[in-house]
């Protein structure tokens, strides 16, 4: 239990509720339901109704909830890791079954590592050195890990593990489309006349980015060896 933290225990029963309810959608009452749980797991805490809150707010900081109206949540299955349970029919023609969304991991993540590493680089990606613009922040990235954190890599999420990104290129990089050359910094996509030959990522001086990591991503990753 000294690994279990508050977090780990709401995390887990979101993730039971969504997968019982088929819905990415609860209500604080469902949280409120596991309160006796809670109390027997966290037996020094006596404010257990407010504690569910503050995780609650603490995983909306972070994004893997959004909010709707008072006592209303959305897991954001955007941030996590799932998985569709059926099969589709071999014969064309015949009506393809319900799949249903099985959330199996929730990554719980450090978002002190992510957010200082975009602030150093200025929310600026580093493959295109552009910013992006929105009208409720200055500006907008999101932090890659090139060994990913779930499923059978469990990728370090430290900063030798990131690199900064746009929305555009931070896709790219996910699904195996752009990769970086091992030992030479070098920007390359799965299609050849995507990235100039030349072009690097930026990588500031104080950014001792894993030679593992990118070698990692280039060979399992990566679409373009294949």
């Amino acid at each position: 239990m000294a690994d279990w933290s508050w977090k780990n225990a709401v995390l887990d029963k979101i993730k039971d509720v969504v997968n019982e309810t088929q819905s990415p959608l609860f209500e604080l009452d469902n949280m409120y339901a596991f309160e006796r749980e809670f109390a027997e797991q966290f037996p020094r805490n006596k404010h257990v109704q407010a504690k569910i809150r503050q995780v609650l707010q603490q995983l909306r900081d972070e994004g893997l909830l959004v909010f709707g109206k008072p006592g209303h949540y959305a897991l954001n299955l955007m941030s996590h890791e799932y998985d569709y349970e059926g099969d589709r029919p071999a014969i064309t023609g015949l009506e393809v079954p319900a799949r249903k969304a099985v959330v199996r991991n929730l990554i719980v993540r450090n978002p002190a590592c992510a957010r200082e590493m975009k602030a150093k680089y200025r929310y600026t990606c580093q493959v295109c050195r552009c910013p992006v613009q929105l009208a409720s922040y200055p500006h907008y990235a999101e932090a890659h890990h090139l060994i990913p954190l779930g499923d059978f890599h469990s990728g370090p999420d430290v900063p030798g593990n990131i690199i900064v990104l746009c929305p555009n290129h931070h896709k790219m990089f996910d699904y195996g489309a752009a990769a970086i050359v091992p030992d030479s910094l070098i920007l390359q996509h799965a299609k050849a006349d995507v990235f100039n030959k030349s072009r690097k990522l930026h990588l500031a001086s104080w950014h001792k980015l894993s030679g593992k990591s990118i070698m990692y991503h280039f060979t399992n990753i990566y679409q373009g060896n294949r």
